[in-house]
């Protein structure tokens, strides 16, 4: 007897692409995350820089015709849903409004979380306020009882939307870098506890595995599970770079193949709860020389790399079916699904034919019990 599988895929969404008083303050009126895409050069022979938006452009997201038709491109090749990057600095919010528009006025039903990016904000980007920022601080971050449960309250209208992600019937909850948490089993206990009084469920909060640091076992630090992060640096040290001559110094390269076979053995020992793989990367426009290039992505390789990852993990229940992609929309690290002026939706069709694949290996084999039930309210 078969055993019915099926997965949803939820992509990390990057809001930093609408203006805010704090990066005018940092960085200049106006600034958004496209003026970094745009510094983007080439640093070595075919290197592919800058990243030129496609069909969106260099969108607003405080426009709702952009949200809603990025909203029907994910879901038109199978995202099912957006993990919305959530900064909140004790009590303090930085790009929360793709997120509270979300909430607020979008009529579409594209399923969303949140990733709560627990760590102080610094200036790591080159070029800016001063060549090497990487020791200014810009947002500091602490943490107390008082303030998981004002970040709950302040969330509560997301957690409660009928279109936010569920895991096991309870609302989805990430956090970006748990070690960086004084006491980490203590402050998800303190957010858990919050959300009880709050709204009256327990949260699934997920770990990410973000930095080396974050391996550890999701029951030590009282989370439900631990999502992998990819790229993973501690990897791309593993598997080692290539180094390339470029204006300023050299730049390191990993080969995105080696990076694939890195992730997927991972996935085969089952280090992470959840996998994650990434359509490419390449954040040289933000740090120059000082950044990383994952070279030699196609769209081919990327949905290669999601079927493995697809048939390879076997969720543990109905709803613990998740598989997570760095990223929707990260323009300036070189790693995004969205259409550019290269591929155009060439990541997005490779994504889309690698599910419909297993979906006709599901049905073939019986498995058609579970398609469909992408939705995770019960």
């Amino acid at each position: 007897m078969s055993t019915s599988v099926t997965h949803r895929v939820l992509a990390f969404y990057l809001p930093q692409f609408h203006p805010i008083k704090e990066n005018d303050q940092w960085y200049g009126p106006g600034f958004t995350d496209w003026r970094n895409v745009v510094r983007g050069r080439p640093l070595f022979e075919n290197h592919r820089q800058p990243h030129i938006p496609g069909e969106l452009g260099f969108y607003d997201l405080r426009t709702s015709e952009t949200r809603h038709a990025q909203a029907q491109l994910a879901n038109d090749h199978g995202i099912d849903g957006f993990v919305y990057y959530h900064y909140w600095f004790n009590g303090r919010t930085v790009l929360e409004r793709p997120l509270q528009d979300r909430i607020k006025l979008d009529r579409h039903r594209h399923a969303f979380c949140v990733c709560w990016a627990n760590l102080p904000w610094k200036q790591t980007w080159k070029g800016f306020s001063s060549e090497r920022g990487d020791d200014k601080m810009l947002i500091s971050q602490s943490y107390s009882s008082q303030d998981d449960r004002a970040q709950i309250e302040y969330l509560a209208p997301a957690l409660s939307h009928p279109d936010y992600s569920r895991v096991l019937g309870r609302p989805l909850f990430l956090i970006f870098s748990a070690s960086h948490f004084p006491d980490a089993a203590r402050r998800i206990e303190s957010i858990r506890t919050a959300a009880r009084e709050i709204l009256s469920e327990d949260l699934y909060i997920c770990t990410v595995r973000s930095s080396a640091a974050d391996v550890v076992e999701p029951g030590v630090v009282n989370a439900n599970a631990l999502v992998d992060f990819q790229p993973d640096r501690a990897d791309t040290e593993l598997i080692g770079s290539l180094k390339r001559t470029a204006p300023g110094g050299k730049v390191d390269i990993v080969l995105y193949q080696d990076l694939v076979s890195a992730a997927v053995a991972k996935n085969a020992k089952k280090a992470c709860s959840y996998p994650c793989l990434s359509p490419g990367w390449d954040n040289t426009a933000r740090k120059g020389v000082d950044g990383l290039v994952v070279h030699g992505s196609t769209p081919d390789l990327y949905g290669e790399w999601l079927e493995t990852t697809l048939v390879g993990f076997r969720p543990k229940s109905p709803t613990e079916n998740l598989v997570f992609v760095n990223a929707w929309n990260d323009w300036a690290e070189g790693c995004y699904l969205e259409p550019d002026t290269v591929w155009g939706r060439s990541y997005l069709e490779a994504h889309k034919s690698a599910r419909d694949r297993i979906r006709g290996r599901m049905t073939l084999s019986g498995d058609v019990g579970a398609l469909g039930r992408l939705d995770d309210k019960r």
